[in-house]
């Protein structure tokens, strides 16, 4: 799936997306806070909704600028966090016309959708010496992790539809769990002490969750309007006939920091 997919999909329904993704554990922020300043100037990237953006504003920063290219999750979050204080700019990353330095950069389930090299390379211009680099995933399916019978089953489904998938699958796997190569473009890109951390949550989904959270994606969207809705009703019926009507899941996160040298 092309690149810029990702720049208008996701806001024909920003608060479907909002309702239905899961949020990101406590214990991540408290890593990201572990590696940065007090009170760090943020950048966050692909801001989306802003499910990432409440837990950045936990570590108390001095400013916060919120980067969206899609018009409508940028106007989601300029709903919610204007108020507060974010500056919300419409516009991709890297060319974003902004401002630094900052202390702290931070990209939630969107760095799949930019060219990694071009973005690293904008990320240590924005930073100051030292500051920090975060990025990372939510995975549903395809994070090989034990314990996930409705991951396995979703997969199984997609395999067997041939649905081309995004930038974020390789070979039916989430990259954001291959940590050989996020660790290897860090290091790359001029990056040191580059870590990878995974937090695993347990996730059930009804036949409406799971539809509601499928509808989400970006290979469901770009879908015409009834292969979208026979494909949904698949996920339902899935989880109706082979889960009871409760499939049990796992929500994981693979998180990715590192830091510009001083």
């Amino acid at each position: 799936m092309d690149r810029s997919v990702g720049r208008s999909v996701f806001g024909q329904d920003a608060a479907g997306y909002d309702s239905s993704r899961s949020d990101y554990p406590a214990a991540l922020y408290a890593a990201i806070a572990s590696r940065t300043s007090a009170r760090p100037r943020t950048l966050e990237i692909g801001a989306g909704t802003g499910l990432a953006t409440a837990g950045l504003r936990t570590l108390e920063p001095r400013s916060l600028v919120l980067v969206e290219a899609d018009p409508g999750m940028a106007a989601f979050l300029g709903d919610r966090y204007e108020p507060l204080g974010a500056q919300v700019i419409c516009a991709p990353f890297p060319e974003v016309a902004v401002d630094g330095p900052f202390d702290l950069m931070a990209c939630a389930a969107a760095f799949h959708w930019l060219d990694a090299e071009a973005a690293l390379h904008r990320i240590m211009e924005l930073l100051v010496p030292g500051g920090t680099w975060a990025v990372w995933w939510n995975s549903y399916f395809g994070h090989g992790l034990q314990g996930d019978p409705f991951s396995e089953r979703l997969s199984a489904l997609l395999a067997e539809k041939a649905v081309a998938l995004p930038p974020s699958y390789r070979s039916g796997m989430h990259y954001a769990f291959d940590s050989q190569h996020h660790l290897a473009s860090l290091r790359a890109a001029g990056f040191v002490e580059a870590e990878q951390s995974v937090f695993e949550r347990p996730r059930s989904f009804t036949p409406a969750e799971a539809r509601a959270l499928c509808a989400t994606f970006s290979f469901v969207h770009v879908l015409d309007a009834p292969a979208r809705e026979r494909f949904l009703d698949e996920i339902a019926d899935m989880v109706d006939r082979d889960f009871g009507g409760l499939a049990e899941g796992l929500c994981a996160t693979s998180l990715y920091i590192a830091a510009k040298p001083e």
